[in-house]
This record gives structure tokens, sequence and C-alpha cells, in this order.
């Protein structure tokens, strides 16, 4: 799905419950639209929002990670090896009560 060197050349737009990718060396479609359900192990079946955090930005625990946000929860991916790292977890709690659904 994504991984490393992927994440950086072939973006994935997710779009209700489906998601596509292109490729950025080419600027053509790669592949898709996808179930999101299916393609990443059932944690979610859709999409409000993804906050990417590439390299060694901010707290270790955030390092190529991303935040997947659906509903009042959110999971995290790990970019570098392209797997479920963690969740579901409850955004307000967890954000401190700074978003609401």
């Amino acid at each position: 799905m994504w991984g490393r060197a992927t994440c950086t050349t072939r973006p994935t737009s997710f779009f209700g419950d489906q998601y596509v990718k292109w490729n950025l060396e080419t600027d053509t479609f790669y592949s898709g639209p996808k179930d999101i359900h299916s393609n990443f192990g059932g944690h979610f079946s859709h999409v409000d929002a993804v906050m990417t955090v590439l390299g060694s930005v901010g707290p270790s625990y955030m390092h190529n990670k991303a935040y997947i946000f659906f509903g009042n929860q959110y999971v995290k991916w790990d970019l570098n090896t392209d797997t479920f790292y963690s969740g579901p977890k409850n955004i307000a709690y967890e954000y401190g009560g700074h978003f609401s659904h």
C-alpha cells in the first residue's frame, strides 16, 4: 500500500470507502479503485482525513507514520513496513479534547 518509497512516489487518495494510487514519477494512474476495508486489514472502512509524518520530524513515536482518521477514531499506519501500527484510538481522548466530531 504505502511503504517509505511508494509513499513519496505513489500517493494514496481516499474517497468514500475506496482508494486509488497515482504514480508521481510518470504522472499517471497507478491502481484502484480498491476497497479500504479489505485492503487495510479491516481496521477501518472509510477515511475522513490522513496526516503523514515522514522522516524524523517530531517525537520518535510519530516518525514515518500515517495517522488515519475516521469517525471519532484513528489508527496509525507504519510507512516503513506498510503495516498496521496501532489503534483504533478515540480522537477526543487522545488529543485532549481539542477535536470533536
